[in-house]
């Protein structure tokens, strides 16, 4: 009788070994984003989880979220079993103002190891830099420079810093001169 019950006991411990070290955690987000417009922060674990806790994210306003989605495969190859499982917690946010802010690392349980994961990369916080219409260069101020970056990308060159979403003030995926016009008009309202 002891000997089975040490046996259990063994298997249970290798089961929980072997799922911590399959266990990965990990958050997505754009690094760049405008101020302003929705953008989506993803959480990825590659096993069935539980009780998610989000960093507190005080720099962004949550307009949706989280919401839960899962996927799992299974596939024979040469008579080997393979399978994946993956459990999506989204959430939608915005940034009000310009700057460089900071999303906390997060934690989740991981169901048949009751064992709390950070999100990986083993860093604990993952930077996201928000840049407002016009600032074509990212440098917090919207100015001639913005409009003289748009107008080289216009002629086909390549400035250095040159950030393409804050440059489409207009949003229809291209920066033209509608979209230098609407950089200097917003020069000119802040004077």
């Amino acid at each position: 009788m002891m000997k089975r019950t040490l046996s259990i006991l063994y298997c249970l411990l290798l089961t929980t070994v072997l799922l911590a070290e399959d266990v990965s955690f990990r958050a997505n987000a754009p690094q760049q984003v405008i101020a302003g417009q929705p953008f989506q922060l993803t959480y990825t674990v590659n096993h069935r989880s539980k009780d998610l806790r989000a960093p507190e994210m005080s720099d962004f306003d949550i307009l949706a979220g989280p919401y839960t989605s899962q996927s799992s495969s299974t596939s024979w190859v040469n008579g080997k079993r393979t399978s994946s499982f993956t459990q999506t917690y989204t959430y939608t946010l915005v940034a009000s103002k310009p700057g460089s802010f900071t999303i906390p690392a997060a934690t989740i349980t991981v169901s048949g190891a009751e064992t709390y994961y950070r999100t990986a990369p083993a860093s604990v916080s993952y930077p996201v830099v928000v840049y407002a219409y016009g600032d074509a260069n990212g440098d917090g101020k919207v100015d001639i420079v913005d409009v003289t970056m748009s107008i080289s990308r216009i002629l086909g060159q390549n400035p250095d810093g040159f950030i393409e979403k804050a440059a489409d003030v207009n949003k229809d995926g291209k920066v033209d001169i509608v979209d230098v016009t609407s950089i200097i008009d917003i020069i000119l309202k802040a004077s």
